[in-house]
């Protein structure tokens, strides 16, 4: 991540209030309309922040302690040296869709250069306890949705959610993983080859806890608002009569999102909470994608623009000019004649194929070669 000294000033004062304790969203959000900036908001007196509405004392005390900010330095200098984009509230990058919900965070850390605001935005969770008729499910789900090409999210947790990314990535639609702690791990670690995979093929993981979170069982119901509101609609494909995926489904339903629900054997376990969600009006009930994008009045694309060209439209200026350059050779090139031919240092030219190679455009070769994926 490249800052400019401003820009750098800016998220030292927005990560700061993220992570002041005691300061949740809805008053983050009252204090930026109070005040102003996130850095205005540090700088205030004790009598201008107990001004502001429902702020409480912890809040007005978190802030003049400034502990936020150390954390927030902390957390500025791995940035620095990580393909992790930090998105403001009010940023254009930010999922305009979460923005709308009064809970959101007021940061959310990215790893990956998906479209948060995608056209179609699917969040798909489940049991972890997933039978074969539920994975089948999430594969035949793809398969249905792929001329909708639809954004797939979901908390990359084992069952339904890890289903559900895998035949996305399988079928070739983009998907994000929504995570109980930081960016710079993947719990459970079995799943980190599949985030990895995600995140080449062009989607990628969010969170809004900063790096070094554990994944504390608290942080999974603060987690499952991120999943429902990001997306058009929330589909519950397998669950139990508790847990998880209901509370999503309430969440989206709160949100005023669609919910959808698969149903299942009247006396199956994990179909226990789909079948009440249909039975109590919660959810409509889906057989297929298709049923899901008709009730959402989707249409179908003409033609999906290749993986890769909606990646390169997402490059900066340097990957973009180093792309079309491996591009134009039909064998790999060597680093020396890269940095020759684009008139650039080597750590300048490392850096770029490192982006690249993340978003899986570039692959490397022995001898310090590279070529186009």
């Amino acid at each position: 991540m490249n800052l400019m000294p401003s820009d750098s000033n800016d998220l030292l004062y927005q990560i700061g209030l993220n992570e002041a304790y005691g300061v949740g969203p809805k008053t983050a959000r009252q204090l930026i309309a109070e005040l102003g900036s996130a850095q205005e908001i540090y700088e205030a007196s004790r009598a201008e922040l107990q001004r502001v509405e429902r702020i409480t004392k912890t809040a007005v005390d978190a802030i003049l302690s400034g502990d936020g900010l150390k954390r927030a330095e902390a957390e500025l200098r791995w940035l620095e040296s990580q393909p992790v984009e930090p998105l403001w509230y009010l940023d254009p990058g930010y999922p305009r869709r979460l923005r709308h919900c009064d809970d959101a965070p007021v940061v959310l850390y990215q790893r990956g250069k998906t479209d948060l605001n995608a056209q179609h935005i699917l969040a798909v969770v489940g049991t972890r306890a997933a039978t074969e008729y539920g994975r089948y499910f999430c594969e035949k789900l793809m398969e249905d949705l792929l001329p909708y090409h639809p954004l797939i999210v979901s908390g990359l947790a084992y069952g339904i959610d890890i289903s559900a990314q895998r035949a996305a990535l399988d079928k070739g639609l983009l998907t994000v993983g929504v995570l109980a702690h930081g960016v710079d791990t993947v719990y459970p670690h079995l799943h980190r080859h599949t985030a990895e995979e995600m995140e080449h093929a062009g989607g990628g993981l969010v969170s809004e806890f900063p790096s070094k979170t554990r994944p504390d069982r608290e942080n999974f119901p603060q987690r499952n608002r991120i999943i429902a509101g990001m997306a058009d609609a929330t589909l519950v494909v397998e669950a139990g009569a508790r847990g998880g995926a209901l509370i999503t489904a309430d969440l989206a339903a709160g949100y005023h999102r669609d919910v959808f629900a698969l149903p299942g054997r009247f006396n199956d376990p994990v179909s226990v909470g789909c079948n009440k969600l249909i039975q109590h009006n919660k959810a409509a009930l889906i057989n297929s994608g298709q049923d899901l994008a008709r009730l959402m009045g989707w249409e179908a694309s003409q033609k999906a623009p290749p993986a890769q060209t909606q990646l390169f439209a997402s490059l900066d200026e340097e990957q973009q000019k180093l792309f079309s350059l491996l591009e134009k050779n039909n064998e790999a090139v060597a680093l020396e004649k890269l940095c020759e031919q684009l008139d650039w240092s080597v750590s300048q030219t490392l850096r770029t194929l490192m982006g690249l190679e993340i978003n899986g455009l570039v692959r490397s070769l022995p001898g310090k070669r590279y070529a186009k994926q």
